[in-house]
């Protein structure tokens, strides 16, 4: 027996009428409707897929970078610790998240801005200490070191401090980054010991390993250097004690330095043994 389309299409009608089949599509509805509300509202919320390429804000004032961060959405908080002399007082000399960094709308960026003065530090107390362990506290307290002077002493310990050729005590305020110079005591020994070779060293890696013997260091340039950057080119020629010379403990290591290739390829003079 056939069936009629009319048929059908009644049949089917009563099944999708059907109260049961209505609450199902109802149910079905309504959850793609949620799914749909809720992926919309946290794409706009977060952002979702769109990043902020941070500009680079050194040499800005703060008003002009926090004009520039916030059409951005971006936010800013400033520290105001840091001292420099390339820049503006005022002006941003770093910030994080570094240029370059993508970020989303609402983060917060912090802006490091040059101080107006330099900042001031303390020397500390450096009386019975050794010099590894005073060379660790003047880098954290932000002091440099100029130069060491070791001194006949019986105690191998810092004896003094001094800046701009003054002796200076503990607790005495400093411009942050300034060099001091540390006089060390070396005791006396009847030990001697052989001068190594400092030919082809940097001016630097050979003084290091002067201090290293705990005996002091001239500098002796062939060609004066136009500025102090350009000391870190200059390597030793020459040495005076000689390589394997016999040391007593209270000489100065003379430091002949050069950039002249053809002065750091001849041969080096060393003491007969």
């Amino acid at each position: 027996m056939s069936i009629s389309s009319a048929e059908i299409v009644g049949k089917l009608k009563k099944v999708l009428l059907h109260p049961i089949v209505l609450s199902i599509f109802g149910a079905i509805f309504i959850l793609v409707a949620i799914i749909w509300f809720v992926s919309s509202w946290l794409g706009s919320y977060t952002e979702h897929g769109k990043e902020i390429e941070l500009p680079d804000l050194k040499g800005y004032t703060v008003e002009e970078a926090e004009n520039r961060l916030s059409r951005d959405g971006l936010s800013c908080i400033v520290i105001d610790s840091m001292y420099a002399t390339t820049t503006r007082p005022g002006c941003i000399i770093d910030q994080v998240p570094s240029k370059g960094a993508k970020v989303k709308r609402g983060r917060k960026i912090y802006l490091y801005i040059r101080a107006r003065k330099p900042r001031q530090v303390q020397l500390p107390e450096y009386s019975d200490k050794s010099l590894r362990q005073l060379q660790g506290e003047l880098e954290s307290a932000g002091l440099k070191v100029k130069e060491i002077k070791f001194v006949p002493s019986k105690y191998n310990t810092v004896i003094a401090v001094e800046y701009n050729g003054s002796t200076i005590y503990a607790g005495k305020k400093l411009v942050e980054g300034s060099q001091v110079t540390l006089r060390v005591g070396k005791g006396n020994s009847n030990e001697f010991s052989e001068m190594p070779s400092l030919h082809g060293l940097s001016v630097n890696e050979a003084i290091s390993r002067v201090e290293a013997l705990a005996l002091n260091s001239t500098v002796i340039f062939d060609v004066t250097p136009s500025s102090e950057e350009n000391k870190r080119f200059y390597k030793v020629y020459k040495q005076q004690p000689v390589t394997k010379s016999k040391l007593n403990g209270n000489e100065t290591v003379k430091l002949y330095v050069t950039t002249t290739q053809s002065k750091l390829d001849a041969a080096e003079e060393m003491a007969d043994e």
